[in-house]
């Protein structure tokens, strides 16, 4: 029998909710290997340079324990113990695009950044992420490292609508030594060789933004999540990140788009020197930039327009490049 009347009844504290979520999976079976050996201390890193480099007051951050050892679960609990995530998740290994699929369609945020766990993140990385969505109205996923060789893989939208428009630009934007981190981190050693200097990219004034984005680290837009129900099938499968995470902007007819600088690093299964910096950059409200939802567009991903798409690709490439004044410097 209840006695009395439950005195929270009588109260109305109003819920504040934060416009942005980090997801990161991590999946470490073991130590003993050696591809495992130091990616305790990799994981580590890459949290710590997450809380580092955001702000809890606007930032809320998820990490799901994909079936890890012990060790794992100890350093992941302790980070919630100790209020600095504010979602801790330990289940069994069902694979990274689930996990994170998942998690999205549950959370109320306007943004998800769904990242690795060999992430290294640099000041400065969200608010140059967020800068992006503000200047481009129909921007759904972007990477805060540059990608110039994936410009083109399901960025229809994009690479057609700019094209029209004469938006696109084909010129040398992207320091050299930001290219060549990404391919030492990855023991791929001309991996940009054709896009050294050969970078499509879009200008809004002073903001330089790349076409293309790597799944890798990227920010989205919650709604995209929202209206995909379709289940993951398998823990791992070759084109599950694709058919998930990359073609999500397109089926919105949104675009896949990229920061000129690396303001992120793949560590890899090495630790990373990289100190922490201790200067913090503030990230205010304000600057989640509000967006409409936009209707699903499912032609965008028909078969005459991928087609139409890869035409206007092979046009691009034959462009010759561009050399601005601020690019000789």
């Amino acid at each position: 029998m209840r006695i009395g009347i439950n005195p929270v009844k009588n109260t109305y504290t109003k819920l504040r909710h934060k416009p942005h979520r980090i997801i990161m999976p991590i999946y470490i079976p073991n130590l003993e290997e050696d591809y495992f050996q130091n990616t305790l201390k990799v994981v580590k890193k890459s949290i710590d340079s997450i809380i580092n480099t955001t702000d809890n007051k606007y930032t809320n951050i998820t990490l799901i324990n994909n079936g890890s050892c012990d060790e794992v679960d100890t350093l992941l609990t302790q980070y919630f113990v100790d209020l600095k995530i504010d979602r801790y998740i330990r289940q069994e290994n069902r694979g990274k695009v689930e996990a994170v699929i998942k998690e999205a369609r549950a959370s109320y945020e306007e943004y998800i950044t769904i990242t690795d766990a060999d992430v290294f993140f640099r000041q400065g990385w969200l608010t140059s992420t967020l800068e992006i969505f503000k200047s481009y109205k129909k921007a759904g996923m972007v990477s805060p490292f540059p990608t110039p060789n994936l410009f083109s893989p399901y960025n229809n939208a994009a690479i057609i609508e700019n094209f029209f428009l004469g938006s696109i630009k084909k010129s040398s934007v992207v320091n050299f030594s930001d290219l060549k981190e990404f391919e030492m981190s990855i023991d791929a050693d001309g991996l940009y060789s054709k896009y050294y200097k050969n970078q499509y990219h879009l200008r809004n004034h002073d903001l330089i933004t790349m076409l293309g984005a790597s799944h890798m680290v990227a920010t989205y837009k919650n709604y995209l999540f929202q209206e995909q129900k379709n289940k993951v099938e398998y823990v791992f499968e070759n084109g599950l990140e694709r058919e998930f995470l990359d073609v999500i902007a397109q089926k919105h007819g949104l675009w896949r788009l990229g920061t000129a600088g690396a303001y992120v690093h793949h560590m890899g299964n090495s630790v990373y020197t990289e100190p922490l910096d201790e200067k913090r950059f503030a990230v205010e409200e304000w600057e989640f930039p509000k967006y409409k939802h936009y209707d699903h567009m499912w032609f965008w991903n028909s078969y005459m327009v991928e087609i139409f798409a890869r035409i206007v690709t092979r046009l691009l490439r034959k462009t010759k490049v561009e050399i601005h004044e601020e690019d000789k410097e």
